[in-house]
């Protein structure tokens, strides 16, 4: 292909849906060959495949055009009917109907029962945020997983080998505050 032919077939961004059109109809008719070439087997099969792949993809270029006007077109119906409503409104053709719901409320023992204990709920709620936000918590986690098996901290693995002997001594409290928090303040944390 000439330097002037790719030129024609690069696809300018700013065109989007006629740049691909353009491409694809370059690659249906580079599918074909000339009729006066050699019309091989081999030739012919990998025009066809190139030419149904190409098919396809205009096909799915023209669904998605599609399926986006019509995603456009609803927008803007909806924004202009809003709008419509709230000249109407503004201009005080049409009143201001509220339609709500009457409210359910909760039966009296229901609200006696939750009274007496919610002083003692907030006291170990803002007990339990605070032990989470001073690191106490993560260092409790921390000495849980350590005493459940000696792989709590990940950074300081010992590989044994043959020969040697195991040193499996528990890391103690100083040591897992510090790894606590190293990983509490270093990097970002995520959640999930």
């Amino acid at each position: 292909m000439t330097a002037g032919a790719q030129k024609i077939f690069d696809p300018d961004p700013r065109i989007g849906f006629l740049a691909a059109a353009q491409v694809y109809s370059g690659k249906i008719a580079e599918a074909y060959p000339a009729p006066g070439s050699l019309k091989t087997d081999d030739a012919m099969a990998a025009a066809q495949r190139a030419l149904e792949s190409n098919n396809r993809l205009l096909f799915n270029n023209r669904l998605d055009a599609f399926v986006a006007g019509m995603f456009l077109v609803l927008v803007v119906l909806f924004v202009a009917i809003s709008v419509r409503e709230w000249i109407l409104l503004l201009a005080r053709k049409r009143l201001a109907t509220l339609r709500e719901s009457d409210p359910v409320w909760l039966p009296d023992y229901a609200v006696a029962e939750g009274k007496p204990l919610r002083l003692f709920s907030l006291i170990a709620l803002a007990f339990a945020l605070g032990k989470e936000l001073s690191g106490e918590a993560a260092l409790e986690r921390a000495q849980r997983s350590a005493a459940l098996c000696d792989c709590a901290s990940s950074r300081h693995q010992k590989i044994n080998l043959p020969g040697e002997e195991r040193s499996s001594s528990p890391p103690s409290r100083e040591q897992l505050y510090v790894e606590t928090l190293e990983k509490r303040f270093k990097g970002i944390n995520r959640c999930c």
